[in-house]
């Protein structure tokens, strides 16, 4: 309902004031909540239709990283994921050390098999 009311969103870390709308409770849902202690959730409240990209983007990245066979980063994709499962369930993504540490673990966790794909032309030419 607050997409529906809010289809621009209301911006990150507002969710309070889809939560307090009266116009928002449905099923007779009223009790209110500060934060949605889910990150695709607070995208999609923050930011509206725009969240979308985020979602898709999101499920691309996490379906890339499950399915590399790269062990030499098999570290980084286990943290990437257990932050991932702990932002799911908890507003730890507020805590901007937490969200820091997941793009670094995100980041390395990608960026590995082109490095090592770059080290093997240069050993080769």
């Amino acid at each position: 309902m607050g997409l529906y009311h809010n289809p621009l969103g209301v911006g990150i870390g507002n969710f309070g004031l889809i939560s307090t709308d009266p116009e928002n409770w449905i099923l007779g849902l009223s009790h209110s909540s500060i934060v949605v202690h889910n990150l695709v959730l607070e995208m999609i409240a923050g930011v509206g239709v725009l969240g979308v990209i985020f979602t898709i983007w999101f499920i691309k990245v996490v379906l890339k990283l499950w399915q590399s066979k790269d062990i030499q980063n098999l570290v980084y994709r286990a943290a990437f994921f257990a932050l991932t499962a702990n932002f799911f369930f908890h507003s730890t993504y507020f805590v901007p050390t937490m969200l820091w540490l997941w793009f670094i673990f995100l980041g390395i966790s990608q960026g590995g098999e082109r490095v090592v794909s770059l080290k093997n032309k240069t050993h080769s030419e």
